[in-house]
């Protein structure tokens, strides 16, 4: 049996392999027609031989031969499109063979008006279809023409004779890329099938492993910082604790990126939307920034953040965008470099750019930088146990906001993020 294929990306391509009754008809019908049409072309070309002619005999011998082999696979059907073109290239054959020899015989009308029929039982690729009842119509209309003297004066029989050729390796032509675009889509479902539940693997891996330590972590991030705040607390076991607190926090932030991905994947987020004060957003994550980068030396330059600009957005979701965004520039960013944040207003849109004068990203993997798990090649050496989730994220809670996420970036030069979306919402 063929493989099934996606009707929504091959609907033209598609076998009609599912009415098994349908099948059994057309099975006997064919090997009717291919032991009558192949015992008829036989007994002409027997006859031939007793007279004789031996190109004839040699022409229907062969197209004889080549109807028991269609005859032969058309009990198979995974084969019966080829059993066809076989049965219909032997027609074409014995056709011109009796235009050649000026002797249209019974053979010839037998295969120019059974063909039609041969073909509507056939039921192959609908184009393969298509493309054979234009070559026997035009095998009718030619044969009509030369019985009705049209062409007689214009054309030599062999001439015509050619015509059949050409016709008959035209329609061959079309079989084979019917056949293996055909395999083409199938392969490239299958393909994309396995793909698909590979994916659904990993997100289902992804997501029990995100939830089983989602809580015991943040509870255990949340008791650092309560003993943190103690003031009588040892000088031995606050180091202690701040050595722990930041990874903690790095982790807890990892999986609930990992997690909104996943919701985000399956289309389980929406927006709460709400006039929100964009520059205090970003000065609250700014300064979480600035005190855990402090040791770099990072000159970071503001424009308009202290300005007034309200924008109506899901304030978690735009928050978490100023988070990856914001945490990208100080992690790729070397010692004493600057970082620069600049707030604009464009007509009905605030545009946020963000620039550090970090390592950059290579050329050769910029088209994937906003992918789930994709990441630059180079940022293994600044940030090692990123996993390719923040830019993603920022990117998708971006364009659901009917906003724009774009960067340039150059390899050891550093990049410019940047983020545009609607202060008011549309409607």
């Amino acid at each position: 049996m063929q493989q099934p294929v996606d009707q929504k990306t091959s609907a033209d391509y598609q076998l009609v392999e599912n009415d098994q009754s349908y099948f059994l008809r057309r099975k006997l019908f064919l090997q009717l027609f291919g032991l009558v049409g192949g015992g008829i072309i036989l007994f002409y070309a027997f006859v031939n031989l007793i007279v004789a002619d031996y190109w004839a005999f040699a022409v229907e011998l062969c197209a004889g031969s080549a109807m028991v082999v269609a005859l032969y696979l058309v009990s198979r059907t995974e084969k019966s499109e080829l059993a066809v073109n076989i049965a219909l290239v032997a027609g074409t054959v014995i056709i011109w063979q009796n235009f050649y020899s000026s002797g249209f015989d019974g053979t010839g009308v037998y295969w120019v008006f059974m063909a039609p029929l041969l073909i509507f039982f056939l039921a192959g690729t609908r184009k393969a279809i298509f493309w054979n009842i234009i070559l026997y119509l035009g095998l009718i209309l030619l044969f009509l023409a030369m019985q009705l003297g049209i062409i007689t004066n214009h054309y030599s029989q062999f001439g015509v004779g050619m015509m059949f050729i050409a016709l008959t390796v035209f329609s061959l032509v079309i079989y084979f890329y019917q056949r293996g675009l055909e395999r083409y889509l199938i392969e490239l479902v299958t393909k994309r099938e396995q793909l698909d539940s590979q994916n659904r693997v990993r997100e289902r891996f992804v997501k029990i492993v995100t939830d089983q330590f989602r809580s015991p972590i943040a509870l255990t991030y949340q008791q650092i910082m309560h003993n943190l705040n103690k003031d009588e607390l040892p000088v031995e076991v606050r180091e202690s604790l701040e050595s722990v607190r930041q990874p903690m926090r790095d982790i807890n932030r990892r999986i609930e990126e990992m997690l909104v991905a996943m919701q985000i994947q399956a289309n389980e987020t929406s927006l709460e939307r709400q006039e929100t004060d964009i520059p205090g957003l970003l000065r609250k994550e700014l300064e979480i920034y600035r005190g855990q980068y402090a040791h770099q030396h990072v000159e970071v330059a503001l424009v308009n953040i202290d300005d007034k600009q309200v924008a109506e957005v899901d304030p978690q979701k735009m928050q978490m965008v100023f988070r990856v965004l914001i945490d990208n520039a100080f992690t790729y960013t070397q010692v004493d470099k600057k970082i620069s944040i600049v707030l604009s207003k464009q007509e009905d849109n605030l545009r946020l750019e963000i620039t550090d004068e970090g390592i950059g990203i290579p050329s050769t993997d910029q088209w994937a930088i906003g992918e789930l798990f994709s990441r630059g090649g180079n940022s293994a050496q600044m940030d090692p146990d990123g996993i390719g989730v923040g830019l993603y994220v920022a990117k998708q809670f971006v364009l659901a906001h009917k906003g724009k996420f774009s960067f340039l970036s150059a390899e050891g030069k550093g990049s410019t993020f940047k983020v545009e979306f609607p202060i008011k919402q549309a409607g």
